[in-house]
Protein backbone atom coordinates (compact mmCIF):
# COMPACT_ATOMS: atom_id res chain seq x y z
CA UNK A 1 0.00 0.00 0.00
CA UNK A 2 1.10 3.11 -0.97
CA UNK A 3 0.54 6.67 0.10
CA UNK A 4 1.69 10.61 -0.98
CA UNK A 5 1.88 13.03 0.99
CA UNK A 6 3.33 17.17 0.65
CA UNK A 7 5.85 17.02 3.65
CA UNK A 8 6.71 13.16 3.28
CA UNK A 9 6.35 12.02 -0.28
CA UNK A 10 5.88 8.60 -1.13
CA UNK A 11 4.92 6.47 2.18
CA UNK A 12 5.20 2.23 2.00
CA UNK A 13 2.90 0.95 4.66
CA UNK A 14 3.95 -3.01 5.07
CA UNK A 15 4.00 -6.16 7.37
CA UNK A 16 1.30 -8.22 8.98
CA UNK A 17 0.41 -6.37 12.10
CA UNK A 18 -1.71 -7.96 14.72
CA UNK A 19 -4.14 -8.85 12.27
CA UNK A 20 -6.35 -7.43 9.53
CA UNK A 21 -9.00 -5.65 10.81
CA UNK A 22 -6.47 -3.99 13.58
CA UNK A 23 -3.99 -2.85 11.13
CA UNK A 24 -6.56 -1.64 8.83
CA UNK A 25 -8.23 0.21 11.41
CA UNK A 26 -4.24 1.76 12.53
CA UNK A 27 -3.69 3.01 9.47
CA UNK A 28 -6.86 4.29 9.05
CA UNK A 29 -6.29 6.57 12.12
CA UNK A 30 -3.08 7.69 10.78
CA UNK A 31 -4.18 8.56 7.48
CA UNK A 32 -7.01 10.52 9.36
CA UNK A 33 -4.45 12.29 11.69
CA UNK A 34 -2.86 13.03 8.67
CA UNK A 35 -5.64 14.61 6.41
CA UNK A 36 -6.45 16.56 9.10
CA UNK A 37 -3.88 18.29 10.83
CA UNK A 38 -2.95 16.34 13.65
CA UNK A 39 -0.48 14.13 12.77
CA UNK A 40 2.01 16.69 14.10
CA UNK A 41 0.83 16.45 17.40
CA UNK A 42 0.07 12.72 17.87
CA UNK A 43 3.61 11.84 16.74
CA UNK A 44 5.09 14.39 18.98
CA UNK A 45 3.05 13.11 22.14
CA UNK A 46 4.34 9.67 20.84
CA UNK A 47 7.67 10.92 20.97
CA UNK A 48 7.43 12.54 24.21
CA UNK A 49 6.17 9.13 26.02
CA UNK A 50 9.16 7.35 24.30
CA UNK A 51 11.84 9.84 25.86
CA UNK A 52 11.22 9.94 29.26
CA UNK A 53 13.37 8.36 31.24
CA UNK A 54 11.81 5.57 33.52
CA UNK A 55 11.16 5.50 36.56
CA UNK A 56 12.41 3.40 39.49
CA UNK A 57 9.57 1.61 41.52
CA UNK A 58 9.38 1.65 44.80
CA UNK A 59 9.75 -1.95 46.07
CA UNK A 60 6.91 -3.83 47.99
CA UNK A 61 8.44 -3.42 51.18
CA UNK A 62 8.98 0.26 51.12
CA UNK A 63 5.70 1.28 50.35
CA UNK A 64 4.07 3.21 53.32
CA UNK A 65 0.62 2.98 53.90
CA UNK A 66 -2.11 2.38 56.91
CA UNK A 67 -3.42 -1.02 57.74
CA UNK A 68 -6.63 -3.24 58.98
CA UNK A 69 -5.71 -5.78 61.30
CA UNK A 70 -7.41 -8.34 62.50
CA UNK A 71 -6.63 -11.49 64.38
CA UNK A 72 -7.74 -13.85 67.40
CA UNK A 73 -6.35 -14.27 70.50
CA UNK A 74 -6.02 -15.73 73.57
CA UNK A 75 -8.85 -13.94 76.05
CA UNK A 76 -6.26 -13.47 79.25
CA UNK A 77 -3.98 -10.89 80.67
CA UNK A 78 -0.83 -9.40 79.15
CA UNK A 79 -2.01 -11.00 75.66
CA UNK A 80 -2.74 -7.05 74.76
CA UNK A 81 0.71 -6.36 76.20
CA UNK A 82 2.87 -8.78 74.42
CA UNK A 83 1.05 -8.24 70.81
CA UNK A 84 1.39 -4.16 71.58
CA UNK A 85 4.91 -4.61 72.69
CA UNK A 86 5.65 -6.54 69.05
CA UNK A 87 4.48 -3.79 67.31
CA UNK A 88 6.49 -1.41 69.27
CA UNK A 89 9.56 -3.12 68.89
CA UNK A 90 8.69 -2.31 64.59
CA UNK A 91 7.94 0.72 65.34
CA UNK A 92 4.23 0.37 64.52
CA UNK A 93 2.15 2.79 65.80
CA UNK A 94 -1.91 1.70 66.41
CA UNK A 95 -4.64 4.29 65.56
CA UNK A 96 -7.36 2.39 67.10
CA UNK A 97 -7.95 -1.07 68.90
CA UNK A 98 -11.14 -2.90 69.05
CA UNK A 99 -12.16 -5.87 71.11
CA UNK A 100 -15.35 -7.00 71.77
CA UNK A 101 -16.12 -8.11 75.15
CA UNK A 102 -16.92 -11.16 76.79
CA UNK A 103 -18.48 -13.24 79.56
CA UNK A 104 -16.73 -13.24 82.16
CA UNK A 105 -15.34 -16.85 83.38
CA UNK A 106 -12.14 -17.96 85.40
CA UNK A 107 -11.10 -19.82 82.52
CA UNK A 108 -8.57 -18.60 79.94
CA UNK A 109 -9.75 -20.75 77.19
CA UNK A 110 -11.65 -18.30 75.44
CA UNK A 111 -11.21 -16.60 72.42
CA UNK A 112 -11.00 -12.96 71.70
CA UNK A 113 -11.38 -10.99 68.33
CA UNK A 114 -8.38 -7.92 68.07
CA UNK A 115 -9.13 -4.91 65.78
CA UNK A 116 -6.55 -2.66 64.69
CA UNK A 117 -5.86 0.25 62.73
CA UNK A 118 -2.53 1.24 62.25
CA UNK A 119 -0.63 4.63 61.33
CA UNK A 120 1.40 4.79 58.31
CA UNK A 121 3.74 2.01 58.27
CA UNK A 122 5.89 0.39 55.94
CA UNK A 123 5.14 -3.21 54.20
CA UNK A 124 8.31 -4.56 55.47
CA UNK A 125 7.53 -2.99 59.05
CA UNK A 126 4.51 -5.04 59.21
CA UNK A 127 5.99 -8.79 57.69
CA UNK A 128 8.56 -8.58 60.04
CA UNK A 129 6.21 -8.22 63.06
CA UNK A 130 3.96 -10.45 61.62
CA UNK A 131 6.75 -13.33 61.53
CA UNK A 132 7.43 -12.14 65.23
CA UNK A 133 3.93 -12.16 65.88
CA UNK A 134 3.00 -15.90 64.84
CA UNK A 135 5.86 -17.34 67.35
CA UNK A 136 3.35 -15.64 70.22
CA UNK A 137 1.63 -18.56 71.95
CA UNK A 138 -1.17 -16.46 72.35
CA UNK A 139 -2.28 -15.57 68.72
CA UNK A 140 -4.41 -18.18 67.62
CA UNK A 141 -4.19 -18.77 63.66
CA UNK A 142 -3.48 -16.22 60.81
CA UNK A 143 -4.12 -12.20 60.80
CA UNK A 144 -6.10 -10.68 58.56
CA UNK A 145 -4.39 -7.75 57.34
CA UNK A 146 -5.86 -5.61 54.43
CA UNK A 147 -4.09 -2.17 53.46
CA UNK A 148 -6.15 0.86 53.62
CA UNK A 149 -6.24 3.80 50.63
CA UNK A 150 -6.55 7.31 52.57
Amino acid sequence: MGITGDAVGRLRLAGAGAGQMPTASAVVADIVDVATGLAAMSFQAQMRCRSQPSVALLPPEEFCRRYYIRCTVDDRPHVLADVTDVLGRHRISISSLHQDELPETDQYDQAACLVMMTHRITEGQLKAAEAELAQLASVRGRWLRMPVAD
